[in-house]
């Protein structure tokens, strides 16, 4: 069996592949387990086996030429430690042919649902994530500090906030989207007799604000106005 599977893998007629090694911890190839490309696919299962203790399983994830193959390989792997793989994939020089494109963008329009397995999965791998590669690890007091030193006394340039100013036109994020009764209630529960800001923070945003490139020379909008002179009836009475 072992000499049919060597005579396979130096076969001339052999296609390139990119293939998947994974194991049932692995979620998805973009994530986890290992991607590689050759066109002597039953030779490198056979070395993967023989350096990985752990058993795994396989699978073709794309057919087609070296050149395609390579690009797919770099577009899985664009980085190093990226799932079991130490090192980039492929080669980032590749250009995509047309026909390519059209490949990738079938096969990313026409993915399988996910379950609700898997999300159940992907939640618990996520939940007390703060950095990438930095699961259920929090960042220490001075770390903060750091970070928070790092960043006092920065001003963006004007030309940074028109960049971010235009950025958010048209942003479509929930657009259309409402909450559900449940949610506001929590929402209205939590916030009832909680003051949204204390006089100090109220302070500073004021501080903050003058001069902002985002309120300059804008007119108030008639809901802003109103709140404005509903404060201010308050504070009279």
């Amino acid at each position: 069996m072992l000499l049919k599977l060597i005579g396979m893998a130096i076969s001339p007629l052999m296609p390139t592949v990119v293939y998947w090694l994974y194991d049932d911890k692995c979620l998805c190839p973009w994530r986890h387990g290992y991607i590689g490309t050759t066109d002597q696919l039953p030779r490198r299962l056979i070395e993967h086996r023989s350096r990985r203790a752990v058993p795994f399983k396989s699978r073709v994830l794309f057919t087609g030429s070296r050149k395609e193959c390579l690009a797919l390989e770099w577009q899985l792997r664009p980085r190093h430690g990226i799932g079991w793989n130490q090192s980039i994939g492929g080669k980032p020089s590749i250009n995509f042919t047309n026909t390519v494109r059209e490949k990738m963008s079938f096969a990313a329009k026409n993915k399988p649902p996910m379950s609700e397995a898997t999300r159940e999965l992907l939640r618990k791998a996520s939940t007390g994530r703060t950095n990438s590669g930095r699961h259920d690890q929090k960042k220490s007091d001075e770390e903060r500090a750091k970070i928070s030193a790092s960043k006092k006394g920065k001003k963006l340039s004007p030309e940074h906030v028109a960049k971010l100013a235009a950025s958010k036109i048209g942003n479509k994020n929930r657009l259309g989207g409402t909450l559900s009764q449940e949610s506001r209630q929590k929402i209205s529960t939590k916030k009832r007799g909680v003051p949204i800001h204390s006089e100090e923070h109220k302070r500073k945003l004021a501080e903050r604000m003058k001069g902002n490139a985002y309120t300059k020379g804008k007119p108030w909008s008639a809901a802003r106005r109103q709140a404005q002179l509903t404060r201010a009836s308050l504070r009279d009475a």
